[in-house]
């Protein structure tokens, strides 16, 4: 260095090496010294020079220097996104500042919140919040906006109404956030539907209808579908129709105080199984029309829908089919039936009357007799009769169609009768003088052609002998028979006849053939005084024709032999009687000559009558009139000691004699 100063007065010059170093620290620089924008992971090495007032550089080693926002030696490697400041400080001289501006990355995930699974209530919202983040956790996005939501709005709000599970999440820049599952359960039950196969069924009585129910809540959603949890109303607790009576129901079903609509359900009647007959005359006059009103049921007590029945028939006890149809049409179960008259006839206080096709019905009407028609009085021959003796009547009146309207003498009229004997149920004539009386009976304006009377001294009988020995001979063969129906019984010596063997049907045979022997005599008498001998003579004689018909049949069966059947003689006559009353037991009295006392003697146990005396007998048993007691003897029961002994089928035989008259005979008999 050269240079002049001025020592002691004296300029000199001199020339010297001068080392200068820097002065202090005036001012320090770094570079990059203006602002920097860097993405996150980016770096930048800053450098720091610091310089004197002079500009000398006084330091740039950067380790020298305190750096902000940077490393030690300067490098700026923040991940953070946001802005910082570097400065480099040395000797307290500060650098000026640049700025340094992070941003985030690219995306590395999103997040959304909640995160958490929920469980929300049909019409309740989430507002979801989602964030995407770099690899630095630096936000790259939180504007809900800028996502793409899953099964939210566009902001990230859930407001799904239906019922379900649903994934929320959202996605930015490719990079979807982990999955938020939403359960939305349903609301109150708002309204209740029920279903079947079809709307309103019609079903026909024991079809069932299967209902199904479910509660949904304002949403439409589900509430519950199980239906034994409903309550029903005319089906059971799981909502199965079974109703079986026809109608219309209301079917509904409540859960949880909300009720469904009503659905109709229309029970029809089912096939036809019955029949009942529910209107009809309690009583009519035989011969009169009437209606019946028929009702048809189902297998349930339904009256029947309408529809046809095929050979429709109306049925009397006693007389036969009343009314016939091929078919007859039924509208809601019903039919009436005219029966027209003259079809039931046969008075009944219980006649049957049946309903048939398919299914059939009975009911019971009284039928009462119409108006008097024809009067019968009995005896209706001439009678001859001594003065002071009685002759004992009966009446019956009759409808057109043969109904007995009365037997009660005491409801006729009479003439020339003056007393009645009401236990007996005869009308009594008697009269002390000689003379002709003519007898009529009247009943509701008829009257019967009279009955003569003649009144006179009895001629004497002439009976002799020879009669009184062909009538003997006639009971004594009747005797014969019953003996050697229990021969086998005498010959092992037995005294008695075992009683329950007399119903054995050998014996029923023979008594038959005995009773033909007594069916066909003339009609008799009411008294057995005063008969003329002619008269008498003749009944002897069909007598011994008809036991010759009897000996005849008896041979061809082989019931007897010819030796046993000859005509005994007047000693013979008396010994078998006594032996009978020997080894039977049974009393057969002496005979004698007076006929009344023969037709007395009994043959077994059973009592042998005439016919005004067993017709008499029959109209003892309350329900047996005089019509009634002639059939009965017609059909050979002469005592009633035999109609205790019949059965029900063989007394319905019997002409007038229906199962209920028959039965009543029967009852009336124990009395």
């Amino acid at each position: 260095m050269t240079g002049n100063y001025t020592y002691d007065g004296e300029d000199i010059t001199n020339t010297t090496d001068l080392e200068v170093v820097p002065a202090e620290v005036d001012y320090v620089e770094i570079t990059p010294d203006t602002d920097r924008v860097i993405t996150a992971g980016d770096t930048i090495d800053f450098d720091a020079e610091s310089y004197d007032q002079y500009e000398n550089l006084v330091d740039d080693d950067d380790t020298n220097f305190t750096w902000q926002n940077t490393g030690e030696t300067g490098l700026f490697d923040k991940t953070t996104a946001g802005e910082y400041d570097v400065t480099a400080t040395i000797d307290e001289v500060t650098s000026p500042v640049t700025v340094v501006t992070v941003k985030p990355a690219g995306v590395d995930y999103v997040e959304i919140t909640p995160d958490t699974d929920q469980v929300i209530t049909a019409g309740d919202t989430i507002d979801f919040d989602a964030e995407a983040y770099d690899q630095y956790d630096n936000i790259v996005e939180d504007d809900d906006e800028e996502f793409t939501w899953q099964n939210t709005y566009g902001t990230g709000l859930f407001d799904v109404t239906e019922a379900g599970n649903y994934d929320v999440k959202a996605t930015y820049d490719g990079v979807s956030s982990p999955i938020t599952e939403v359960t939305v359960e349903p609301a109150d039950v708002d309204y209740i539907k029920i279903e079947a196969e079809e709307a309103d069924p019609v079903i026909r009585a024991g079809d069932t209808v299967d209902f199904e129910a479910t509660a949904f809540d304002q949403y439409d959603n589900v509430v519950e579908s199980d239906d034994a949890e409903f309550t029903w109303q005319n089906t059971d607790e799981t909502g199965l129709f079974d109703n079986t009576t026809a109608g219309d129901y209301d079917v509904t079903a409540t859960y949880d105080g909300e009720s469904s609509p009503t659905t109709l359900v229309t029970v029809e009647p089912g096939k036809l199984e019955s029949m009942e007959i529910v209107d009809y005359p309690d009583n009519l006059t035989a011969g009169e029309s009437f209606q019946i009103t028929i009702e048809l049921y189902d297998g349930y007590g339904n009256l029947a829908a309408g529809g046809e029945l095929e050979n429709f028939t109306i049925n009397s006890e006693y007389d036969g089919e009343v009314y016939s149809l091929d078919s007859v049409t039924f509208d809601h179960g019903l039919h009436v039936a005219d029966v027209s008259e003259d079809q039931v006839i046969t008075a009944d206080d219980e006649h049957n009357i049946t309903v048939s096709s398919n299914p059939t019905a009975s009911i019971q009407i009284m039928i009462e007799p119409g108006d008097v028609d024809e009067i019968e009085i009995y005896p209706t021959e001439e009678q001859q009769v001594d003065p002071g003796e009685q002759v004992n009547f009966t009446a019956e009146a009759y409808d057109k169609y043969g109904n007995l309207i009365t037997d009660d003498v005491t409801e006729f009229d009479w003439t020339n009768i003056d007393e009645f004997d009401e236990e007996r149920n005869v009308a009594i004539f008697y009269q002390d003088e000689e003379g002709e009386v003519e007898v009529t009976v009247t009943y509701d304006g008829e009257t019967t052609e009279s009955t003569t009377i003649e009144i006179d001294e009895a001629p004497e009988s002439t009976f002799g002998l020879s009669s009184i020995l062909s009538s003997l001979w006639i009971w004594l063969v009747a005797v014969i028979l019953i003996l050697l129906i229990g021969g086998s019984y005498w010959r092992r010596g037995k005294k008695e006849v075992d009683e329950d063997d007399t119903s054995d049907s050998s014996v029923k045979v023979v008594r038959k053939k005995v009773k033909k022997v007594k069916k066909k005599p003339a009609e008799e008498k009411m008294t057995d005084e005063g008969i003329e001998e002619k008269q008498a003579e003749e009944d002897i004689a069909e007598e011994e024709e008809m036991s010759e018909e009897t000996e005849e049949e008896l041979l061809e069966e082989g019931t007897v032999e010819e030796e046993q059947l000859e005509e005994p003689t007047e000693e013979q006559v008396e010994g078998p009687t006594e032996e009978i009353e020997e080894e039977t037991g049974d009393e057969v009295e002496e005979e004698s000559t007076d006929e009344g006392k023969v037709e007395e003697e009994a043959i077994g146990s059973s009592e042998e009558l005439s016919k005004s005396e067993s017709i008499e007998e029959f109209q003892k048993v309350k329900g047996i009139g005089p019509a009634t007691a002639e059939n009965l003897y017609e059909e050979n029961f002469e005592t009633l000691e035999q109609l205790k002994e019949a059965s029900v089928e063989e007394l319905t035989e019997v002409k007038g004699i229906g199962e209920s008259t028959a039965q009543k005979i029967f009852e009336n008999l124990k009395e």
